[in-house]
């Protein structure tokens, strides 16, 4: 229910005031008014927004109709927006077959929406990955790294998104805490590769290297 998810957004929120926020999938259009209206109403300093629209191997968990409302409830209070290949397709209504192709998705989403932009290749190009940044202000940042394969790679897209929304909350700045988070989910992946859990794609290891609470007074 609407009230219940408004409440629990209230609750944390009017306790402590996150330095980030974080959103991920959002597939029907109440939740998505109900979150914008609570962006709306407290304004956090800074929201990531990885909308999970259509997965790495293209299975659609978002309605396209459903985009509209996202771009006029949603994007006005986003930070920075998170999306692979596919979304990106979607949402430029371009096809992307090369790197350069992702620059170029970069440079029309920010035209149409003037917000930063992360895309992700995933598993697109055979053996690398590369992310590129960019942001209203024409800054880009192009990441490369080697594929891992392995059977254990589940959620990395989720825990990736978050990483960086961690490394934000924690003070780095964009460029950086995308470069902290491929690290950290590249190690998480390293770690979970000789986990057996049930059958097909098991999950990455986020608790490789637990860190001891931090207490900030305010």
């Amino acid at each position: 229910p609407q009230e219940v998810i408004k409440q629990q957004i209230e609750t944390v929120i009017e306790d402590i005031m996150p330095d980030v926020v974080k959103l991920g999938l959002l597939n029907d259009v109440e939740t998505i008014r109900t979150v914008g209206d609570c962006l709306r109403k407290y304004h956090p300093p800074y929201v990531v927004y990885d909308p999970v629209m259509l997965s790495s191997e293209g299975i659609r968990h978002m309605m396209k109709e459903n985009i509209d409302i996202i771009r006029k409830e949603l994007l006005p209070f986003v930070s920075l927006i998170i999306i692979n290949c596919q979304e990106a397709e979607l949402l430029c209504e371009m096809s992307i077959d090369t790197i350069e192709d992702m620059r170029t998705a970069a440079k029309m989403f920010i035209r149409n929406n003037n917000i930063p932009v992360l895309i992700k290749s995933g598993d697109r190009y055979e053996n690398e990955l590369y992310d590129v940044l960019r942001t209203p202000a024409d800054e880009e940042w192009v990441y490369k790294s080697e594929m891992i394969y392995t059977r254990n790679s589940h959620g990395a897209s989720c825990t990736f998104s978050s990483a960086i929304a961690t490394y934000i909350a924690l003070g780095h700045d964009v460029p950086e805490a995308v470069s902290k988070a491929r690290e950290f989910v590249r190690h998480a992946i390293q770690h979970g590769d000789d986990v057996f859990i049930g059958h097909g794609k098991g999950p990455v290891c986020q608790t490789f290297d637990p860190k001891k609470m931090k207490f900030v007074r305010s």
